[in-house]
């Protein structure tokens, strides 16, 4: 809040209200897609992406001839300083830096924007109404080329599948666990019309998710879960046919099934 109070000093006399809203939104919007980009796992909160946009914004002026004459070299250093105080911070983890470091370089191009085509012309500084909106235009070209690249992703739809195939996956469970306490023709028709299913249905539901644009990490996640269905119906039928026939030919290769299904699950665990 001092980085903002300090730099809206300094700022708002020289834009205005309007320009000073409009870059200090293009910067925050800039350095939370750079954010995103750069950090593909976890989330971050906070405003110092827009603040270092404005400390970019008046750095960028203060290399122009519109003020540098008027610019005290302190108050540079002082911008310098804390762009880069917050810089150093981020490394060692206290906060954004690709959001700091975006933000920054969003409000120098910001700043050179406004001085080139407005002040640059002598316009009337509560003026420039266009190019404000230019600025609002290009940033948004920013946001509509990340969602076109990015946007299709169906990693939630995908997760919120895999909760369904748990709910799938225990009931088939809890039905064949119930089968000792049957007998040979009861375990039987339970296998056949309830557990069997149940995990055709299973595969049927993962086998959904091929079309699905999923990164590597959910694609062999999704490759995974589509093996372990296959096998579950694999050993299914498998015990269902050992205790239809009373014959215990069948036992080798179930329990290869089971010994390859242990395996699926510890990576999917890991």
């Amino acid at each position: 809040m001092f980085g903002l109070y300090f730099i809206g000093l300094l700022a708002e006399p020289i834009l205005g209200k309007f320009k000073f809203l409009i870059a200090y939104v293009s910067a925050g919007v800039v350095a939370n897609l750079a954010s995103i980009i750069w950090i593909e796992e976890g989330v971050t909160a906070g405003a110092s992406g827009a603040v270092l946009g404005m400390y970019g914004v008046i750095l960028a002026f203060a290399t122009t001839n519109y003020i540098n004459k008027k610019f005290p070299k302190v108050w540079v250093v002082g911008i310098v300083a804390y762009a880069g105080f917050s810089i150093v911070m981020g490394i060692q983890g206290a906060n954004d830096n690709a959001a700091n470091i975006g933000g920054f370089v969003a409000g120098m191009v910001v700043g050179y924007l406004f001085y080139f085509f407005h002040y640059k012309r002598n316009l009337a500084r509560a003026g420039g109404t266009r190019i404000s909106i230019e600025i609002l235009l290009i940033t948004g070209l920013f946001v509509f080329f990340y969602l076109w690249r990015n946007g299709k992703d169906d990693t939630l739809r995908f997760e919120k599948e895999v909760m369904k195939l748990n709910q799938i996956e225990l009931k088939a469970m809890t039905q064949m666990q119930q089968l000792q306490s049957k007998t040979n023709e009861e375990a039987a028709i339970v296998l056949r019309d309830s557990a069997l299913p149940q995990w055709r249905h299973f595969q049927k539901e993962i086998m959904k998710t091929d079309v699905y644009r999923l990164d590597d990490e959910f694609k062999q996640k999704r490759k995974l879960l589509s093996k372990y269905a296959q096998l579950r119906v694999k050993q299914t039928e498998l015990i269902y046919k050992s205790i239809n026939e009373g014959t215990e030919k069948y036992n080798a290769e179930i329990d290869e099934v089971s010994d390859k299904i242990d395996t699926i699950i510890n990576r999917l665990g890991t």
